[in-house]
């Protein structure tokens, strides 16, 4: 159990799951256009965070999400919570202190996170 431990990805990927990345790979102009517009939203993502107050950096990224920089990030993490958006408080890994990992969503999904952000740091 240890070796194959060890050598399994490092998150656990469910056969629905597992059935749906091989039709995507199927539909290769579906998969371009949804790579595309990740991309896109994740650059707006970006602009628009760092015009927030208390947002210090927001780090190059090749995934589908960023990770930010920012004064209590472990605060507005919580706050995040209470207003139901889920991210990723990174504060407790070494190299990441008061960072946030944010997904990239949709337009509205992230027009919202940065709506609450602006709110939370005000």
């Amino acid at each position: 159990m240890d070796l194959l431990t060890r050598i399994k990805p490092p998150y656990n990927i469910s056969g629905p799951s597992q059935e749906l990345a091989l039709q995507a790979l199927d539909n290769m102009d579906h998969m371009k256009y949804m790579l595309h517009e990740i991309i896109a939203q994740k650059d707006h993502l970006k602009s628009m965070l760092l015009t927030i107050g208390g947002i210090r950096e927001v780090y190059p990224s090749d995934a589908n999400f960023l990770l930010v920089k920012m004064d209590n990030a472990h605060d507005v993490y919580t706050k995040l919570i209470e207003r139901k958006i889920i991210v990723r408080d990174r504060s407790n890994v070494d190299l990441c202190e008061n960072s946030l990992r944010i997904t990239v969503g949709t337009a509205e999904e992230n027009e919202r996170l940065v709506n609450e952000l602006r709110q939370i740091n005000s």
